[in-house]
């Protein structure tokens, strides 16, 4: 259970690691672990956000008890550090995550979310959006 914290005291991997692809969901998985990133932490593409969230990810998929229970994905939503690049605000990317969830990960009876700064603040918009409704 605990070779997640091997990996974690390994070092880091190498870009390539990092950039690992996770496979399709699996029906007999309920559950997503759904990573959500910070500010300057966004693109377009998984590839990008694998290596913001470094080795977590690896670390939950090198975990065998949690991999069984969970399919691991990100959510990305254009957050730039500097002006003249893309970003959108708090409230569109909670929207934008809502779409999701309900386009591409409707079928999770749980999604147990992992975020990082304004990842957390995104997640709290949509939650309290849907509360409101």
């Amino acid at each position: 259970m605990f070779d997640w914290l091997k990996l974690f005291f390994a070092g880091p991997m190498d870009a390539d690691a990092n950039a690992a692809s996770f496979p399709a969901r699996r029906q007999h998985r309920k559950k997503l672990l759904l990573f959500i990133h910070g500010l300057g932490g966004g693109g377009s593409d998984d590839d990008r956000s694998t290596k913001y969230w470094g080795n977590f990810a690896q670390l939950a998929q090198a975990d065998g008890e949690l991999f069984q229970a969970y399919d691991i994905r990100f959510f990305n939503y254009a957050s730039a550090i500097r002006a003249g690049f893309p970003s959108t605000t708090v409230p569109n990317s909670a929207a934008q995550l809502h779409n999701q969830l309900a386009a591409e990960w409707r079928d999770y009876d749980t999604v147990d979310v992992i975020a990082h700064s304004q990842g957390g603040l995104v997640t709290r918009r949509y939650i309290a959006d849907r509360v409101k409704r």
